[in-house]
């Protein structure tokens, strides 16, 4: 996982404790009544923050690229969806596909994949969060349809843009896609294991990829001081090696990696989420019940086809709402590449980022 950090209790308390909480620590050893409070300090920063119990610590993951705001999470209730304005559609798709799919089954793939699955991306973006060339497609198919415009013209340096689009929504919906399998798994719902996978270098006797397989304890640590140490060594933020794709630093973050990967036997690396059904039926319907009493799954039990596409459509428009909203931030913030600062400079930054979000079906303007 990207951006991971294990830190003691006296760090955690340290990075996101008030005055109180760290005065009350110093003298108790311990976060007390304060407990909630800092964690939830800790969850406007990073998409995962867990307690690892026994006085081990706090295992913070995937770094968020802008922090939320606390206000969002004061209502904050055991569904935990308050942090996403569309959380209630995230969690019922995933919860109707899990429940038809994943009993007596369990299902093993990428984020991406899920996403896909569960009809809340297409494959076109997913395709572009991987590869360039497709990427490139795009660019191509995005200037032949708006370049009669007179208002906006695209060109081949706004794949910059594109590249930052795919990197920067991908990861969000991964995010939230992973904490609404952590919330389904907590309320005793399903199981949900996560693991490294990596295609090995080489071909079968057909030319086809070898049988993909999952990394030991020891190659995934390998790997993750691996990646430390390069991210350090070219003075790079992982969060930025998916997008900054020109930038001669990433460059050469990603030819030394694959090198140091394919010696290892790799051509690549992805996270693979698991998930299969344990709840009985009747504890699935005193879920669904006690979810239905707050509001927040209304007619789950007679969810059905038209339903669940309602709730997909608006899924996307709401997250499209949100991604426009956060771009509209960023223009006033000039960082970037060369080409997004003149963008930005020109106030054409957020109209090229209206038209991906309708290329890629989280809008219809």
């Amino acid at each position: 996982m990207n951006n991971e950090l294990i830190v003691t209790t006296a760090e955690f308390a340290e990075m996101f404790g008030t005055d109180k909480c760290k005065e009350y620590f110093a003298k108790y050893k311990k976060l007390g009544g304060h407990k909630d409070s800092t964690i939830t300090t800790a969850k406007t920063k990073w998409g995962v923050v867990e307690d690892m119990g026994r006085g081990k610590g706090y295992k913070l993951a995937d770094k968020l690229d802008e922090e939320i705001d606390r206000k969002q999470f004061l209502n904050y209730d055991n569904c935990g969806q308050g942090q996403m304005i569309y959380g209630y559609e995230l969690h019922n798709a995933t919860l109707k596909f899990i429940l038809d799919n994943c009993k007596n089954k369990m299902i093993n793939m990428s984020l991406t994949r899920w996403l896909i699955a569960l009809r809340l991306i297409d494959s076109r973006l997913g395709k572009a969060g991987w590869s360039e060339d497709v990427r490139k497609s795009h660019i191509a198919q995005l200037m032949k349809q708006y370049n009669d415009e007179k208002n906006i013209v695209i060109t081949q340096s706004d794949i910059e843009v594109l590249e930052q689009f795919t990197s920067l929504e991908l990861k969000r919906l991964k995010r939230n896609l992973s904490s609404t399998f952590e919330k389904l798994a907590g309320a005793g719902i399903i199981i949900h294991n996560k693991s490294m996978f990596g295609c090995p270098v080489g071909e079968d006797d057909k030319g086809n990829e070898l049988n993909h397989r999952e990394l030991t304890d020891g190659e995934i640590e390998k790997v993750a001081n691996l990646k430390r140490d390069l991210s350090t060594k070219h003075n790079v933020s992982l969060d930025e090696v998916g997008w900054k794709t020109k930038n001669k630093d990433v460059i050469a973050y990603k030819k030394e990696l694959d090198a140091e990967l394919e010696a290892m036997g790799f051509k690549y690396l992805y996270e693979t989420h698991a998930c299969v059904v344990q709840a009985s039926d009747k504890q699935i319907e005193k879920f669904i019940d006690k979810l239905n009493k707050k509001g927040q799954l209304q007619d789950e039990h007679e969810l059905n086809e038209e339903r669940l596409i309602a709730i997909i459509a608006n899924f996307k428009k709401l997250f499209g709402e949100k991604s426009l909203e956060l771009a509209t931030t960023r223009q006033d913030n000039p960082t970037g590449s060369k080409h997004i600062k003149q963008l930005k400079a020109f106030k054409e930054y957020v109209p090229l980022w209206e038209k991906l979000l309708v290329f890629y079906e989280f809008s219809r303007k």
